[in-house]
């Protein structure tokens, strides 16, 4: 195996290029009196320090003072002392930075959706546990918007230091968005899957019907298309009742909400007769007679609704299931992400967070490691695209 340069390798990326921080750093450090840097220099720049492609391990402080000496030399060559001092002090501080222990701050754990949702619930539980594995505080910030898009956007957009890390689910990853401002694959840093969950078809008592079958015919009968809420395309919620109308030939008016909660509400308000959301969102509902469950998106009837098919079951054979993990902004250090992953698979062993999360939250608990959950990102944008192709999603 080729060994990295110890001085430079904690600039490096999984590819063995430098980090776009970095990047940005040597073009205004390259010994050429012009202000750009040709990628051509860059290149030779890091062909003289070679990195160890997967690696998992980060070079100790101490090992960063040669790098800063090699930066010194450069003032042989002409180039401006000001810009070596900046340079030198720049490269000094990071160096000390990356040699600090993990977490030594407050962590910010994003979730993309608005708070009480499924996703909140389980999330929320993490960070709990997470501030105690990892003896710092780990705060939920939840930045709800275009059906978890917006908020997984800010961290794929986010430092990769570790500090900034996101409730990483099917909706803004393989949901079937269009024009997505992120990489699902290429701008993050899997850490771990969290679980899978599933949908339930349910109306208001209002509506008259008890099956999915009456749904189906009362839809194609109306005059004008049935109205359900959702909270945001391409997510499983959405892509549910897509699939519905594509197996049942029926058409009906996606009503947009921000988040689960105001799309459940409304639906118990009255405004809108039908919504297909997950097991937390409304199973108290239908225990409580405010809302009729007709069928689950799930393979096999719920544990905690033996008594609702499955739209297999129903006549309308397909299955949606929704599923999140955690992820880090791409370029995070590999010890970084191992350290989170462990928390997560600490958790994920603990059987009361376990039950809460089943139970409560609605979720299945899953488990996989940082690369298995990479792989599986992959094969579910391939899925879900396929899924979008199905149903025909318009934006």
């Amino acid at each position: 195996m080729v060994r990295a340069s110890p001085h430079i390798s904690c600039f490096m990326n999984r590819s063995g290029t430098l980090t776009r921080s970095m990047r940005t750093l040597v073009v205004s450090l390259l010994p050429f009196r012009r202000m750009r840097a040709s990628s051509d220099q860059i290149r030779q720049w890091e062909s003289n320090y070679p990195a160890t492609k997967g690696t998992s391990s980060r070079p100790p402080h101490n090992d960063c003072g040669r790098f800063t000496q090699d930066l010194a030399q450069a003032k042989e060559t002409g180039m401006d002392f000001i810009r070596i001092a900046f340079g030198v002090a720049a490269v000094s501080l990071a160096c000390g930075i990356a040699a600090q222990p993990y977490p030594n701050r407050p962590l910010r754990f994003v979730v993309p959706f608005a708070v009480a949702g499924s996703s909140d619930g389980a999330a929320r539980l993490m960070a709990e546990r997470f501030s105690a594995l990892l003896g710092q505080v780990v705060v939920v910030e939840n930045k709800a918007g275009a059906g978890g898009i917006v908020g997984t956007d800010y961290v794929a957009k986010s430092r990769p230091d570790g500090y900034t890390f996101v409730w990483a689910g099917s909706n803004a990853f393989a949901g079937g968005a269009k024009n997505m401002p992120f990489s699902p694959v290429n701008d993050f840093e899997p850490v771990c899957l969290v679980g899978t969950i599933s949908y339930i078809l349910t109306v208001s008592p209002t509506l008259g019907v008890k099956t999915v079958k009456e749904l189906v015919d009362l839809a194609k009968s109306s005059s004008k298309p049935l109205a359900y809420a959702s909270p945001g395309n391409g997510g499983g919620s959405h892509m549910s009742m897509e699939m519905l109308q594509h197996k049942a030939g029926i058409n009906l008016l996606n009503v947009q909400y921000k988040g689960s909660a105001a799309a459940v509400t409304d639906v118990l308000a009255g405004h809108v007769p039908i919504v297909f959301e997950t097991v937390s969102s409304v199973a108290q509902h239908v225990q409580t007679g405010k809302l009729i469950a007709l069928a689950t998106s799930s393979t096999k009837r719920l544990p905690g609704l033996p008594n609702v098919p499955t739209m297999k079951e129903a006549g309308y054979d397909f299955s949606v299931a929704g599923w999140a993990g955690l992820a880090l902004p791409a370029d995070t250090a590999p010890a970084i992400v191992a350290r989170l992953d462990g928390a997560c698979r600490t958790v994920l062993n603990q059987a009361d967070a376990v039950d809460t999360i089943n139970r409560k939250f609605g979720w299945e608990v899953e488990y996989l490691d940082p690369a298995a959950f990479g792989e599986f990102i992959k094969a579910q944008v391939t899925a879900w695209s396929e899924m979008t192709a199905i149903s025909k999603i318009k934006e």
